[in-house]
C-alpha cells in the first residue's frame, strides 16, 4: 500500500498543526512527524520504491525517535518489529528469531542524528566485502552495516544493518548503545572470524579513517 494511502498518514495530513507526540525531546506536531518519518522512510528505502513488507526490527528508546522510526517503516512499505530496550537478551532473541528481519535499526538513523548533534560521521561496510556474508548471501541485494556517530567524540548514535541473517547482529547493536560505546570500542572488540559481526568492527574502523579490508 503506498504511503499516501495509509489511513494513519492520510489523517495526519489533515491535522498537521495539531500535537502528535509529547516526549522528553519536546512537543511535536503531525507536520513534524510526517516530515521526520518521510526522512526515515527514504533512508530505509535507499533508492528502492517499496520495502514490499520486509520485516524491519528496530531498537529505539521510547520517545520521539521511536514514533518517527515506526512511522517511517510503515511509510516505506515495511513491517515494523519493535524491540524493547528494557527486554532481557533471551526475549529479544526470541522475537528476532521469530520475525527473521532483513533490516535492523538501532538508535538513530543518519538524518535523525544530524538533527540532534552538530556534526556526524557515517561509516558503512558492504557485505560484498565479507566472506561470511557472501556464503550466507547476506550481501546479495547490496547489504551492509552502517554506524552513525557523533564526530566530536566518536559516540555511537545508531547502527543499521541490511541483508539476510542480520538479525543476529541486533544483540551487539543493543549492547553498544546501552554502554554508550564510541567508535574505538567497536573497532577494537574482537569479532570471531568468519562471522557477520566482523562487519561491525570493519565499519567502525572506516569511521576512524583506518579501513582494514576495503
Amino acid at each position: 500500500m503506498p504511503a499516501a494511502d495509509l489511513p494513519i498518514v492520510a489523517r495526519a495530513l489533515s491535522h498537521q498543526g495539531r500535537t502528535a507526540v509529547v516526549a522528553a525531546e519536546g512537543t511535536f506536531t503531525y507536520r513534524d512527524l510526517i516530515e521526520a518519518s518521510e526522512r526515515v522512510a527514504a533512508c530505509l528505502l535507499n533508492g528502492r520504491a517499496d520495502l514490499v513488507e520486509a520485516r524491519v526490527a528496530f531498537l529505539v528508546p521510547a520517545g520521539w525517535h521511536y514514533v518517527a522510526t515506526q512511522w517511517g517503516i510503515w511509510r516505506a512499505g515495511g513491517v515494523a518489529v519493535p524491540l524493547a530496550t528494557s527486554h532481557p537478551p533471551a526475549e529479544l532473541e526470541h522475537v528476532i528469531q521469530d520475525a527473521e528481519p532483513e533490516i535492523v535499526v538501532a538508535g538513530m538513523l543518519p538524518d535523525e542524528a544530524a538533527a540532534a548533534v552538530p556534526e556526524i560521521t557515517t561509516a558503512s561496510f558492504p557485505f560484498a566485502a565479507s566472506g561470511r556474508a557472501l556464503t550466507l548471501e547476506a550481501g546479495a541485494s547490496g547489504g551492509f552495516v552502517r554506524i552513525v556517530a557523533d564526530r566530536r567524540d566518536g559516540r555511537v548514535l545508531g547502527i543499521q544493518a541490511v541483508g539476510r541473517h542480520v538479525a543476529e547482529l541486533a544483540g551487539e547493536f543493543a549492547h553498544a548503545l546501552a554502554m554508550g560505546a564510541v567508535l574505538d570500542d567497536l573497532a577494537h572488540t574482537i569479532h570471531v572470524h568468519p562471522t557477520l559481526g566482523e562487519a561491525v568492527g570493519e565499519a567502525a574502523l572506516i569511521g576512524l579513517g583506518q579501513p582494514l579490508h576495503l
